[in-house]
């Protein structure tokens, strides 16, 4: 038999989620000539054509493939023709299978109790998973439940669960949760809640498809207030919570520390410890957290002195080095103070800290970097005539970072999104350019595991305030903005924790957002993938 007609490569578009159209496979076609007629043996190869194995049942001149993956890509495929007279064997032609492109879906709303208030929800990711967390209170009665969600990739959101609940106020409801994931899907919650009559820092655990620990106090110091928990989950699955403790007389006046605890991933939470500048007694607010797979943990926060507030930060270096010791980011100079708005951690164990930095009425956005044990000195990102703050930064596998911030403008009144890179490469940062125009809110970016970034942010959008989301691929630039929410006429608000990035490149975006004819509130949220 001779080869009449050759197959060719041939492209497939990777199998979808439901939602999603889904190509059954790639249809190859030859045709040979020979006396007998010849029959058909389709083979694949797996290692780009050195050996090639028949399959089952493709004996026919044209073959479709089964529902095709990324696995896919790249294999061979030949046919063998065969009557009595001999054998005539196709060239060899290549499958491959494009992804399809990520985007974002339907935002669909995280429900709570009719008539209860909703407090800003969080969003935690890991290895494709997504949990959101938030409070919602009744006014009536005085409960607040914490409240879930997991979101798996496949089936969306699950019906909310409550985590804990509780009755009575506390301290700062609006920063008073905080959730994070471990690879493995388990999840850690932190919260305020009352005991003994004062706000204290309360955790549990849940692992994928269990049920959430018993409560645990972390903390039980009278006569003083918990506020602002945060967690991470490092890749051991170890838990750090982190918080502002107010207490006269555990400390040596009045003042606020930051406190950190620690719970391994099969043992119980370690007694808490005070992880502040030594000797400083003045109040440190609002810490930010994030861990990497090899344990190491970064705080950072903003400490007041006699002569005025810095950012500060601590780093652990796991338990050979455990807090390797509190630092000012900045020089502690009167009137020209810093505030710690971020922190991020690669799993190379590159830390970086965003910060701003008022002088002279006019604030700029600086980042500082730890490595090899030492931290550089804070370098300014952003300096302008403007008002440049409310910075968050994304630490990429390779060691690319990127910043994105808020800028006011002085000539009028106006609120835009910016961002700048530095590439490990170059080791310079990129000259600031605007995401998006005015009026925007703040803005909150996160990188994948092949560094691709993610920002999203709130901007008003002629009669309400809007959630907003843009890409900048690795190495490129960002892209055009786009609106991920589905109620623009209602407003929406965006916080600090309202967006996590899986290493796959998955995100979820969860906000607080008006309810139509209502004064109140509901949880939303939006996954791209």
């Amino acid at each position: 038999p001779q080869i009449s007609v050759q197959p060719s490569d041939t492209a497939a578009a990777v199998g979808q989620a439901a939602t999603f159209s889904v190509t059954a496979g790639a249809t190859f076609t030859a045709a040979a000539r020979g006396v007998p007629s010849p029959t058909w043996q389709w083979m694949v190869s797996t290692d780009g054509g050195a050996s090639f194995a028949n399959i089952a049942g493709a004996t026919a001149a044209s073959y479709t493939t089964p529902a095709t993956s990324t696995a896919d890509s790249g294999k061979r495929y030949r046919a063998v023709a065969t009557n009595s007279a001999g054998t005539a064997a196709t060239d060899a032609v290549t499958l491959t299978v494009n992804a399809p492109s990520a985007q974002w879906g339907t935002a669909v709303e995280l429900a709570s109790p009719a008539g209860w208030t909703v407090g800003y929800p969080r969003v935690a990711a890991a290895d494709g998973r997504f949990i959101a967390a938030w409070l919602a209170r009744d006014p009536v009665s005085g409960t607040v439940q914490a409240r879930v969600s997991r979101h798996d990739g496949a089936s969306g959101w699950s019906v909310p669960e409550v985590a804990a609940s509780w009755t009575g106020p506390v301290n700062d409801y609006n920063r008073s949760l905080a959730v994070a994931m471990a690879l493995d899907g388990t999840a850690v919650l932190t919260w305020l809640a009352p005991a003994d009559g004062r706000a204290s820092v309360f955790a549990s655990r849940q692992s994928l498809g269990g049920a959430w620990s018993s409560p645990n106090l972390l903390e039980a110091v009278d006569g003083g207030d918990a506020r602002n928990p945060a967690v991470v989950v490092d890749g051991h699955g170890t838990a750090t919570v982190v918080w502002n403790q107010v207490h006269d007389a555990f400390f040596e006046s009045t003042t606020t520390r930051l406190l950190a605890a620690r719970q391994p991933v099969s043992g119980i939470w370690e007694s808490p410890v005070d992880i502040d500048l030594p000797g400083a007694n003045g109040n440190s607010v609002d810490p930010f957290v994030a861990a990497n797979a090899g344990g190491d943990v970064v705080v950072a926060w903003t400490t007041s002195l006699p002569v005025g507030q810095f950012a500060t930060a601590n780093v652990w270096r796991g338990s050979s080095l455990g807090w390797t010791g509190a630092v000012t980011l900045t020089e502690a100079v009167a009137g020209r103070n810093s505030v710690a708005e971020d922190a991020g951690i690669n799993d190379a164990g590159l830390v970086a800290v965003a910060m701003n930095r008022v002088e002279g009425g006019v604030a700029s956005v600086l980042v500082a970097r730890h490595g090899a044990g030492v931290w550089s000195a804070a370098e300014e990102v952003d300096q302008t005539v403007d008002y440049s703050f409310k910075s968050s930064i994304a630490v990429a596998p390779d060691g690319s970072l990127h910043v994105a911030f808020r800028r006011d403008l002085f000539g009028g009144f106006n609120q835009e999104i910016w961002a700048t890179s530095r590439p490990v490469a170059t080791g310079a940062w990129s000259t600031p350019v605007q995401i998006f125009g005015t009026p925007s809110g703040d803005a909150r970016v996160r990188s994948d595991g092949s560094g691709n970034a993610m920002a999203i942010w709130t901007t008003y959008a002629g009669s309400a305030w809007v959630v907003r989301a843009a890409r900048r691929p690795a190495g490129g630039s960002w892209g055009a903005a786009t609106v991920i929410e589905s109620q623009p006429s209602v407003n929406s608000t965006l916080n600090w924790y309202g967006l996590a990035v899986s290493p796959n490149g998955h995100a979820a975006a969860v906000w607080a957002e008006g309810v139509p004819g209502s004064s109140g509130a509901a949880s939303w949220a939006n996954v791209y993938r």
